[in-house]
């Protein structure tokens, strides 16, 4: 069985290694390269609806409702990567666990630029991922089922924008602006 473990040092016999490089080299084991179909991205009407559910603009200016964000955020239980006052993104990672038993994770960037008149224009994207770990009561009977889908789903961006504004400005009733 390899590798080994001889004198504290782990070895691995030179025909393992062999087998390996001709495997990674060969032709036999190479993955097949991926190729993007570019035909396949929509047209600009979705992308027209899509654009006017991930923005809002609230009516306060930039320098308060980034900080707001942030606690909004932190709040809803996101874990904030990272974030720029400057350049008004802040990105951010959540995971859960479904009544199903799947795990659910939302990796979100968010983007805050000044508006006109002192509001703040903010801006929403993210990509969902989803792991569902069958048991078969034996680690060898066991499935693991997962997948990553950019949400493009309007009506999912409307309902978290709406509660991501109400906390930000819960007095302001937010204002969809049309996409340009």
């Amino acid at each position: 069985m390899f590798p080994r473990v001889v004198n504290g040092a782990m070895r691995v016999p030179v025909g393992a290694m062999l087998g390996i490089g001709l495997c990674l080299f060969g032709t036999g084991c190479v993955p097949p390269v991926t190729q993007v179909d570019l035909s396949a991205i929509p047209t600009a009407a979705p992308f027209k609806e899509l654009a006017s559910a991930q923005i809002r603009s609230i009516p306060i200016p930039k320098e308060k409702s980034f900080p707001r964000a942030l606690d909004v955020l932190l709040d809803m239980g996101f874990q904030v990567r990272c974030a720029s006052q400057e350049t008004g993104q802040i990105n951010a990672f959540k995971a859960w666990k479904d009544p199903s038993g799947s795990t659910l994770s939302l990796e979100a960037t968010f983007l805050l630029r000044a508006g006109d008149s002192g509001s703040t224009v903010l801006r929403m994207s993210a990509v969902g991922t989803w792991k569902f770990i069958s048991s078969g009561g034996t680690k060898s009977a066991d499935a693991d089922v997962s997948g990553i889908v950019a949400t493009e789903d309007p009506e999912g961006y409307r309902q978290f924008l709406d509660r991501l504004v109400a906390g930000i400005c819960p007095t302001a009733n937010a204002v969809i602006p049309e996409p340009t």
